[in-house]
């Protein structure tokens, strides 16, 4: 009796050990929320954009954790969102740079000055809420000529 009660207790602890490690990648993109935001100003701060993803997704959402610059020929799809928020790589993208804990009046274009990036005059911004993060991955569209 008391063997078969420490393997189980010893595989509860394997199980809940595993899940921790895996983190939400491992559990699927269930709870993951995302909404896009299409012709983003570069002087747009990120409490506005904050604001329309809290008023299309109907949540409140906690401040942004970070916001991830990236590089796609076409809109990021689920899959892509899924993989580059759980901090993987996603086919077609190329992570240009991240910026950690912005504050809500940090512009578009002051995170492309950190990052490095080009003069940028049209952005796309996808706000993922994964509880309890959410991030923001912003693509050019348009560079200034």
């Amino acid at each position: 009796m008391k063997l078969s009660r420490r393997l189980t207790l010893l595989t509860m602890a394997v199980v809940s050990a595993v899940a921790v490690v895996a983190g939400p990648a491992a559990a699927g993109d269930r709870d993951l929320r995302a909404v896009t935001i299409h012709d983003v100003k570069p002087d747009t701060a990120l409490s506005r954009l904050q604001a329309e993803a809290e008023k299309a997704l109907g949540v409140r959402l906690p401040s942004p954790s970070q916001v991830t610059l990236v590089d796609a020929a076409r809109e990021l799809s689920d899959e892509q969102i899924a993989a580059l928020a759980s901090g993987k790589d996603a086919d077609g993208v190329k992570r240009l740079g991240d910026y950690k804990d912005p504050t809500p009046d940090t512009t578009v274009d002051q995170v492309a000055r950190q990052i490095g990036v080009g003069d940028v005059v049209l952005w796309e911004c996808v706000v993922v809420y994964w509880p309890p993060y959410v991030i923001y991955f912003c693509r050019p569209l348009v560079y200034r000529a």
